[in-house]
């Protein structure tokens, strides 16, 4: 009983350490008005990194191919976070938040940070914007009033976990779709699908 609690007593103390930053945070001693961040934390999730994808896309074959990954990382991370984890843990959110859904982890946050995750895997050279971008987006969560600081601590790491672990199932498929396969070369002894290039040579 002793041990139970001390954890709750331990809980506790984080809970109220979370609030006090989170509120901190939202203080702030930049007008909102002026802060982009809180501009940011405002925008909507799935349909921000979407618009990002659109942009990578028009940078060419690894552009497209990144863009694709990368959003089926930021759905799948949002789809999991909305109907695993969130029912879950049931936190409310700030008192001035303008939803009643449950606060934890952050949707925002664990969209961002899949998406960035992806992109930092694929193509090194552009995952500094999108990390900056999901930062932004996430603090602004908080600076909005929207989130806790945890809530949002916690979707980033959820969100990083997603996208390294679907990873390489994920480039796996988008290959095998890409390449695509043939019938069985004709006089083949052992019957091995080969994909439509070389059969055609």
């Amino acid at each position: 009983m002793a041990g139970a609690e001390r954890l709750a007593a331990g809980l506790a103390a984080i809970s109220a350490a979370d609030q006090r930053l989170s509120t901190r945070i939202a203080g702030g001693r930049v007008p909102r008005s002026a802060d982009p961040t809180h501009l940011l934390g405002r925008a909507n999730g799935l349909p921000t990194w979407f618009g990002t994808a659109a942009l990578l896309a028009t940078r060419g074959g690894r552009g497209r191919r990144v863009a694709l990954h990368a959003g089926v990382a930021a759905g799948t991370a949002s789809w999991l976070n909305r109907h695993a984890l969130k029912p879950r843990f049931g936190r409310t959110r700030p008192d001035a938040a303008r939803r009643t859904t449950p606060s934890f982890p952050s949707g925002h946050a664990s969209t961002g940070s899949a998406f960035a995750t992806t992109v930092a895997l694929e193509w090194p050279a552009v995952a500094p914007v999108c990390a900056v971008l999901s930062a932004a987006i996430s603090i602004g969560r908080v600076r909005d009033e929207q989130h806790h600081l945890l809530d949002v601590v916690a979707g980033t790491v959820f969100g990083v976990a997603v996208a390294v672990a679907i990873h390489p199932a994920v480039v796996a498929v988008d290959r095998r779709v890409r390449a695509g396969f043939s019938p069985a070369v004709p006089g083949s002894e052992t019957g091995t699908l080969l994909p439509t290039s070389e059969a055609a040579e």
